[in-house]
């Protein structure tokens, strides 16, 4: 797996705009106390991630992202297949012996000797 990262932001930090609806006014995000919140870019955590996962850190501005160079270099890695896995789907038969399994049931419920408190309470062949 090869991980790159993109980093966005100031090292000295910077607040967090937000844009509220229907006004076209910026503010910013404020915590539970109604202080601003800053938000900082830590480069050196984005490099060591990069380059454990074998891959690049780019440091995005605002005129450009650096998502050109990632493409770029997703595109010219190895496209292998790892492994491929083939599923096969199996018709289920259990409703065959399901329904074995009930004409017994029902079979042996119609023709057992030994009364039942249950049964004895409903109307079978005319009998109370």
């Amino acid at each position: 797996v090869v991980i790159n990262t993109i980093g966005l932001g100031l090292p000295e930090g910077a607040l967090i705009p937000i844009a509220k609806k229907g006004i076209g006014k910026i503010d910013y995000k404020k915590d539970e106390n109604g202080s601003y919140v800053m938000t900082k870019l830590n480069e050196t955590i984005l490099k060591d991630i990069a380059s454990v996962g074998n891959g690049v850190y780019i440091r995005a501005n605002n005129a450009s992202i650096g998502l050109d160079n990632i493409l770029a270099r997703i595109n010219k890695m190895d496209k292998n297949e790892y492994q491929a896995i083939a599923y096969k789907d199996y018709e289920n038969r259990f409703y065959i012996f399901a329904f074995i399994a009930l004409v017994f049931l029902c079979i042996e419920f119609l023709v057992f000797e030994k009364k039942n408190k249950y049964i004895n309470r409903k109307f079978f062949f005319g009998k109370e």
